[in-house]
């Protein structure tokens, strides 16, 4: 259960959200065709980097609302982020720049004949882009409006490219779903050698050069990336497609491979033939242009890749839930093999390979009979109808992490006890053998409590506070759990977080807040920074776990209700997987 998630602030890379308060104003000045990264935790007024393309950045500030950036004769700049902010750019002096596109985005890029000062206005929140007339679009949310294009806004109409390798039948096409939030805006890719923790990336990541070998009479190539924790690459912040590698994983690819791997991009049907259908190995049957609910391209454009430990593909699907669809793989996008089958769970599937290429998910007629027996009981809930966390009290009960207060009811807003949100939090988190095996493993036979005063070993939740104790989740107050007390939110959000290993909780508030003395709050007026429960609410939000309510606080010492709970869990659920 040993997570962790390291942040990290670039520029020209990427751009991950701002924090919420104030760093030293300063300017950013590029010579050329520069590409710089920057972190957020170094707050000097000046600093020399040398870009990737030979630029050089003399001068670096950030204001939480705007850059300032200097362009000299010839420069050539495109700023990226993940889509957690968006750009504005409006000349500030000088002349001859050309700037692309003209409507607020989440990427932009900045050409300069002669010396300009451009200045980017940031914010979080979607911006609207009236031009010409048009209605009011967003440029940078991650779908294709009425207004966009590829030249106003190539962040959302990207037309994808060839599918690579062939494309048996109808040809490789371009991406299907353009308007979809599964299209790739950023083709640069995170250069990487070590895996810390639990990262994630929106976009391409590629294995420096220093660890990867190559075997010539095998023509292979090997990547070997050195660390201990998992890999997350998504096409871009907003995308609900993704792929998950290991822990302690190698990648192989041909002898060609240039050693980046691609995000999954869901590509068109039409690379199966309409007519004749495409082959399936060891099979007399055809694989039916008719039948396919979603074909993706992953991995590599020029060679198929293989994995020491099974990845993991998460991907969205057009077909019912509880929908079985059979998995197909090509390696030139012609021939295909059966690889099992998955069932449709909130609008995915997802499915473990050792193999990344072409994947194709076939249509059956087969339905899963157990899962829709836990979703009709979910849908039976009549007091979430209109509910703001209707889908996450869904997700979670579907799940079978929580029950209802009866078969109808959840009773969204009512506060939620010590004991539940143990429940809740374990269940989430751990195995079921693990919560199984714990009072038997932990714990002696003749205990009458369980490691509290006031938890009974036949008490219902006497599994879930052993395996909350024994993982350092819970402490306990005078040696009482006090299982049926209401929990604050920071109380709940501590052991919510503690649950689920993340290791870089302390460090990430240590180095990014508390690390500076001019702040006295972590994102909410009543978060002081020496309050224990800061770095967690920091962490929280940073993450997007939780938000804070309508007039800007948090309101830590404010009991949690069942749908406060459901948000953040299927928050934290959606960033592990």
């Amino acid at each position: 259960m040993k997570n962790s998630i390291i942040k990290t602030l670039t520029i020209g890379i990427l751009i991950l959200a701002l924090p919420l308060m104030a760093l030293a104003v300063n300017d950013v000045t590029l010579n050329g065709n520069a590409s710089f990264e920057l972190d957020t935790t170094d707050t000097s007024t000046t600093k020399t980097i040398t870009g990737l393309n030979g630029g050089v950045v003399t001068q670096l500030d950030i204001d939480t609302t705007y850059i300032d950036v200097t362009l000299d004769n010839a420069s050539d700049i495109t700023f990226n982020n993940d889509g957690s902010v968006y750009f504005n750019a409006v000349v500030q002096s000088g002349a001859g720049s050309t700037i692309t596109p003209a409507c607020p985005t989440s990427l932009i890029r900045l050409i300069s004949t002669g010396n300009t000062v451009v200045r980017l206005t940031l914010t979080t929140a979607a911006p609207s882009c009236v031009g010409g007339g048009s209605p009011s679009y967003v440029c940078g949310n991650g779908a294709c409006e009425a207004g966009e294009n590829a030249t106003s806004c190539p962040a959302d109409c990207s037309t994808g490219g060839g599918g690579g390798g062939g494309g048996g039948g109808g040809g490789g096409g371009g991406s299907g779903t353009s308007s979809t939030s599964n299209t790739r805006t950023s083709s640069t890719a995170s250069k990487i050698s070590t895996i810390t923790g639990t990262q994630k990336f929106s976009r391409p990541v590629e294995f420096k050069s220093a660890v990867i070998t190559v075997d010539t009479d095998a023509g292979t190539k090997t990547a070997t990336a050195t660390g201990k924790g998992t890999l997350t690459i998504k096409p871009n912040s907003k995308s609900t497609i993704s792929l998950l590698i290991p822990e302690s994983t190698d990648v192989e690819g041909l002898i060609d491979w240039d050693g980046k791997i691609n995000p999954p991009l869901i590509r068109s049907n039409n690379i199966i033939s309409k007519t004749e259908g495409d082959a399936i190995k060891d099979s007399s049957d055809r694989l039916l242009y008719k039948n396919i609910d979603t074909v993706i391209l992953v991995g590599s454009d020029k060679s198929s890749l293989k994995f020491t430990n099974k990845v993991k593909l998460k991907i969205p699907v057009k077909s019912d839930n509880e929908s079985v669809l059979n998995i197909y793989s090509s390696e030139d996008g012609k021939v295909w093999k059966k690889e099992g089958s998955g069932t449709v769970k909130d609008s995915k599937i997802i499915f473990e390979t050792d193999h990344l290429t072409y994947f194709a998910l076939e249509k059956t007629d087969e339905i899963s009979t157990p899962i829709a027996k836990v979703v009709a009981k979910t849908t039976g809930f009549t007091d979430i109808s209109g509910h703001w966390a209707k889908s996450y009290i869904e997700s979670i009960a579907g799940r079978g992490i929580v029950n209802g207060k009866t078969s109808t009811t959840f009773a969204p807003n009512d506060n939620i006890t010590r004991a539940e949100l143990t429940k809740i939090a374990v269940e989430a988190l751990f195995t079921d053998s693990e919560i199984n095996d714990c009072l038997t493993t932990y714990t002696l036979p003749e205990w009458t409590y369980i490691y509290f005063r006031d938890v009974s070993s036949n008490a219902w939740y006497a599994d879930y506070v052993c395996v909350a104790k024994m993982n350092g989740i819970v402490q306990g107050v005078n040696g009482n759990f006090m299982p049926n007390t209401s929990i604050t939110r920071a109380a709940a959000l501590k052991i919510l977080l503690e649950a689920t290993g993340f290791s870089d909780i302390t460090s990430n508030f240590t180095q990014n807040y508390s690390s500076n003395s001019s702040w006295a709050y972590a994102f909410f007026p009543d978060v002081l920074m020496s309050e224990w429960f800061a770095k967690y609410v920091a962490y929280a939000k940073d993450y997007n776990i939780v938000g804070g309510y309508g007039d800007g606080n948090f309101k830590p010492g404010n009991n949690i209700t069942r749908a406060e709970v459901a948000k953040v869990v299927m928050k934290i659920l959606d960033l592990i997987e």
